[in-house]
Order: C-alpha cells, then sequence, then structure tokens
C-alpha cells in the first residue's frame, strides 16, 4: 500500500489561503519556527515606551515611592508579561529580568523587585 502526503489547503470563498511567517494575536508575536525571541523584545519595547511616557509620573514628588511601584506593577508589567509564550530560553528570562532590574533601578527603587515571578 502506498501512502501518499495529504495536504489540506484552506480556502476562503474558493481562494487559497497564503502561507505567512509572522503574525500578532492578542498582541503576541507568533513565527513558524514557534521561536518567542522576537515576542519577548517587542513587549520589552512597549514596556521601555510605556516607562518613558510615565516619566513626569516617576519624577512626582507628590507620589510616594510604595505608590510608584504599584504602579509600575500595575500599568508596566502587565503589557510586558502578556501573553508570553510557554519555553522560554535563559537568555530570555536574563533579558526579562534585565528589563525588570532597569525599571527598577533607574529610578532608584530597589525594593519591590519581581524576579522569581
Amino acid at each position: 500500500m502506498a501512502t501518499q502526503d495529504i495536504i489540506n489547503i484552506i480556502t476562503i470563498n474558493e481562494i487559497p489561503v497564503g502561507k505567512i511567517e509572522t503574525f500578532t494575536y492578542l498582541g503576541s508575536l507568533f513565527r513558524q519556527e514557534a521561536k518567542c525571541d522576537n515576542d519577548i523584545k517587542a513587549k520589552l519595547g512597549k514596556g521601555q515606551g510605556l516607562l518613558s511616557s510615565l516619566k513626569t509620573l516617576w519624577k512626582s514628588h507628590s507620589i510616594g515611592i510604595p505608590t510608584k511601584i504599584r504602579l509600575l506593577k500595575s500599568f508596566v508589567w502587565p503589557v510586558v508579561s502578556y501573553g508570553w509564550c510557554w519555553m522560554l530560553k535563559s537568555t530570555d528570562e536574563d533579558r526579562i529580568k534585565s528589563f525588570e532590574m532597569k525599571a527598577f533601578k533607574s529610578h532608584g527603587w530597589t525594593k519591590g523587585l519581581m524576579i522569581g515571578y
């Protein structure tokens, strides 16, 4: 008995849907190779942009450091950590920890670090 390769072609209105290399779904970047490095870089970039946009908040003397740390954990960390892939390499974990250290230490905050998730 001969075996044949079965190829399923997805069509919409009888037009074949093309193959793509990457796509974004619910804020996560998916690649054909199932690697997470570009997704993590994109999320850390979004987090860095959010940190920068809240610069006046971080410099404010009318808001205490514990409140700023709670705001950082509430605003920035969910953007960075939403939808992470399940298999993180040690280099990816190091990149995430580095971002977190920079976020806290750039403002002189050493308490409240979330490393260890």
